[in-house]
């Protein structure tokens, strides 16, 4: 679940949601800037299923008992999270074997640091899964794979962006990943800077520097705003089933000043 705070509730995402807006992401970007075109469609279904070991549990949130708030993504526990990410991958490959190869590799670079038991466990699977599925992939390219993951990252964390932050906030109040922008991976040598600029012009537009995708486009962001008084009162996960289901379509756009209409 990715978790905003606020004085009165919790706006709460469910990660399923967001990995299908890094989807649109994908499905969007320029011709002219990807790489290994023949995966294309393999590499689509990566970015909006990356997240799909979440779809359970999210459906019924978990609450933190030391501190009373709904567990988002980045702080939920470790091994039960190690869990989730295997059910995730393992249907992914399922789907498509190149797929749940960027899945893995995905999921591994984020608990390589981790020093757990478990963690060295997981991470020693997956690195034994992405050598079983490249084995049976034909004419492999380790760049190319690098480039399609980093594509990955990267539709990722714009989707991150509009799922943290408080739409239309100031630049200085944003989520402290994204002040100083998004960096440009080193595999994308067809941007010459090295961070991607991106801000929120209103409560429904962010803009997006350089701009890498076909046209300027509309996501839909799914939520709920929990009350912390219900929660309270019924306990959260009745308290999240309860609550109505919101939509907020946002423009991404590459052109600065003000847009209207939208």
């Amino acid at each position: 679940m990715i978790v905003r705070e606020r004085s009165k509730d919790f706006v709460l995402i469910q990660q399923d949601d967001h990995a299908r807006i890094s989807g649109d992401f994908a499905r969007l970007w320029r011709d002219d800037y990807f790489i290994g075109n023949d995966r294309r469609k393999e590499v689509e279904t990566a970015v909006a299923e990356h997240d799909r070991g979440w779809i359970a549990p999210d459906s019924e949130p978990f609450i933190d008992d030391k501190t009373g708030k709904p567990y988002s993504f980045s702080d939920f526990p470790l091994n039960t999270k190690l869990v989730l990410y295997k059910h995730g991958i393992n249907e992914t490959e399922a789907a498509n074997s190149y797929a749940g190869l960027l899945s893995s590799y995905h999921y591994m670079k984020f608990i390589e640091g981790e020093n757990t038991s478990e963690a060295k466990v997981f991470v020693h699977m997956e690195k034994e899964r992405q050598k079983r599925i490249i084995r049976k992939t034909s004419h492999f390219n380790k760049d190319i794979f690098l480039f399609h993951y980093d594509l990955l990252k990267l539709c990722d964390n714009l989707s991150l962006y509009l799922c943290l932050n408080e739409p239309g906030v100031l630049k200085s109040e944003e989520h402290p990943w994204f002040q100083k922008g998004i960096p440009v991976p080193k595999t994308f040598n067809f941007i010459e800077v090295e961070t991607f600029d991106v801000s929120w012009l209103d409560k429904k537009t962010v803009l997006l520097s350089p701009f890498p995708f076909t046209d300027k486009f509309t996501v839909l962001l799914k939520y709920k705003c929990v009350e912390k008084e219900e929660i309270k009162n019924h306990g959260l996960i009745e308290a999240y089933q309860r609550s109505p289901w919101m939509e907020l379509r946002i423009l991404l756009t590459g052109e600065s000043g003000q847009i209207n209409g939208v």
